[in-house]
């Protein structure tokens, strides 16, 4: 079998997948050329090819369909998995689709206040699904959203779960003991995520425990909002801008306990990653989130903006050390088992068949 991925954004998780299919499947990769700095993760069995993607609004981007189309013609692929929404691809789907189409879904539909995916309109993220021979998705609560909203055969939307990401020690394999009583917020910061409950739970967690400090890792905007919330600033260290690839490890084998106080989400990157590093999360019970956090065993779940309850549920992690290092086995036995790579391309590779099949019918 030979298989076609095509991204545009997602790299880690890409380079997870593709390393781990291509143990069973010939694969080739079709990425822009800012993936070079992520390339050496990849692994040298896969063929790797460019494309150059220009600013969204640039006529430019007509050249990268065509370098992607001829991609297409030259490798003649059994299946072609696309695994990020672009809006010049996906328009092109309009008139033109590969002969077997597979998309991951990460997102159903766009997130409360994310500038970045409004960028692209929904109905062009839309059009993708529709010309999908089959869709993936991460969770069951988002398969029944596309199933809904999009009106599909249910044999047609998959549910893989999202990988873990341990790929990130390629990066940075050096080790870091944990820093008693930090709680992590990582990732990029938009109003969905959440932070403000975190912060408004400060106060609460720094009483019960004094050691307590509270890591912001990621880029946001609108930040002296979130500093003008913070009761106590010196129990927070701020890291507002993307986070190289080789800080990562540093900043999840520090943590006591990372932390997702979304009000609202698909699934998560995050927990996969927390996971990889033997840590336990607190998240709320929205989108996909509790089909991944196994309560009471990898992690705990509050309601969605309830600053009470993420404080109660962070206090008592903090607080019962043994408690904390048996989630973190827990969540990192999840990682390596049904979170791992291999297990998710041999799920990826059954919706490969499937695919085909439907085509020999």
């Amino acid at each position: 079998m030979r298989v076609l991925l095509i991204d545009f954004n997602f790299f880690e998780y890409t380079i997870s997948l593709a390393n781990a299919l291509v143990t069973q499947v010939q694969v080739a990769l079709l990425v822009p050329d800012s993936f070079q700095g992520v390339a050496d993760a990849l692994s040298p069995d896969v063929n790797l090819a460019y494309f150059h993607k220009s600013r969204l609004r640039s006529p430019s981007n007509l050249k990268m369909m065509r370098e992607i189309n001829q991609a297409l013609q030259r490798w003649q692929p059994d299946v072609v998995h696309l695994l990020a929404v672009n809006p010049w691809f996906n328009l092109g789907l309009l008139f033109h689709r590969p002969y077997r189409l597979i998309t991951t879904v990460h997102d159903p539909v766009m997130h409360a206040g994310d500038a970045s995916q409004r960028k692209i309109p929904q109905m062009v993220r839309d059009v993708v699904i529709y010309r999908s021979h089959r869709v993936i998705t991460h969770a069951e609560a988002l398969k029944e959203i596309i199933l809904q909203r999009f009106n599909l055969p249910t044999e047609r939307v998959a549910v893989i779960p999202h990988g873990e990401f341990s790929i990130y020690r390629h990066w940075n394999a050096e080790t870091w003991p944990e820093q008693e009583g930090n709680i992590l917020f990582f990732g990029r910061i938009w109003p969905y995520k959440g932070l403000d409950y975190l912060i408004a739970a400060e106060p609460a967690i720094s009483q019960a425990c004094p050691y307590a400090r509270i890591v912001i890792a990621g880029q946001g905007k609108d930040m002296e909002r979130y500093y003008a919330m913070m009761t106590h600033p010196n129990r927070f260290e701020v890291f507002n801008y993307y986070i190289p690839h080789a800080d990562v490890p540093r900043l999840f084998q520090q943590a006591s306990v990372v932390v997702l106080p979304y009000i609202e989400a698909s699934q998560s990157g995050v927990i996969p990653l927390a996971y990889a590093f033997g840590k336990p999360v607190v998240a709320t019970t929205v989108g996909g989130i509790p089909e991944i956090v196994d309560h009471g065993l990898t992690g705990l779940l509050v309601p969605p903006g309830d600053s009470d309850a993420l404080a109660e549920a962070v206090i008592s992690l903090l607080q019962d050390r043994e408690t904390r290092y048996r989630m973190g086995q827990l969540a990192l036995e999840k990682a390596q088992n049904e979170l791992s790579w291999t297990t998710i391309a041999q799920q990826t590779m059954k919706v490969y068949q499937a695919t085909i099949q439907d085509h020999h019918d």
